[in-house]
């Protein structure tokens, strides 16, 4: 992310792939860069994304990320 998009921003919406750890685990990346990027503290929501599909990637046997685990990352 370029830290120029969150200068005078007043808030952020980050979202992230249910379905996919990796996109999870880049949102605590992108609230470092909105934090050294802007002067003033901005809320930031974070929503996940195609939800609808982990109980079919559960049954695949994949990693989906639980209503938990963003729930804990939003009060951090």
């Amino acid at each position: 992310m370029a830290k120029s998009y969150f200068r005078r921003c007043d808030g952020v919406i980050l979202v992230y792939d249910a379905t996919y750890e990796r996109s999870f685990l880049n949102v605590r990346e992108w609230i470092d860069t909105i934090s050294e990027s802007t002067a003033k503290k901005v809320s930031v929501m974070i929503v996940a994304n195609k939800i609808d599909l982990r109980d079919q990637m559960r049954a695949e046997g994949k990693r989906v990320i639980e209503r938990e685990d963003g729930a804990r990352l939003a009060r951090v």
